[in-house]
């Protein structure tokens, strides 16, 4: 590993460091990732929740979904991106002017 260190010219500045021609192996995504002698500790994330949490969580969705309109808008839009639907062609200026009545405007 090469390690090669340029230091600022006045103390204020920070010190960079360039790493390169390395080959990171045996590391598993989610445990820690080791570079020479540093050991970085990457975060995991373990989702494991109970039936009763999950039950929780189902009965909390339904309630917002009946009685909070931002939520039900906030649900439609998030739906809007999993459908396939056509895309809208393209007019441009000239076709939305058209459109709207506006050819004095060409």
């Amino acid at each position: 590993m090469w390690v090669a260190k340029s230091s600022a010219m006045t103390d204020k500045q920070s010190t960079a460091m360039v790493v390169s021609n390395n080959t990171i192996s045996n590391n598993d995504v989610g445990g820690s990732l080791y570079v020479g002698s540093t050991v970085v500790n990457l975060p995991t994330f373990d989702i494991k929740v109970g039936a009763e949490t999950l039950r929780g969580l189902i009965e909390q969705h339904k309630r917002l979904q009946e009685d909070d309109p931002v939520y039900q808008m906030v649900l439609e839009e998030l739906e809007s991106k999993i459908r396939n639907a056509p895309s809208r062609s393209v007019i441009g200026l000239a076709g939305k002017l058209e459109a709207a009545g506006r050819q004095v405007y060409l």
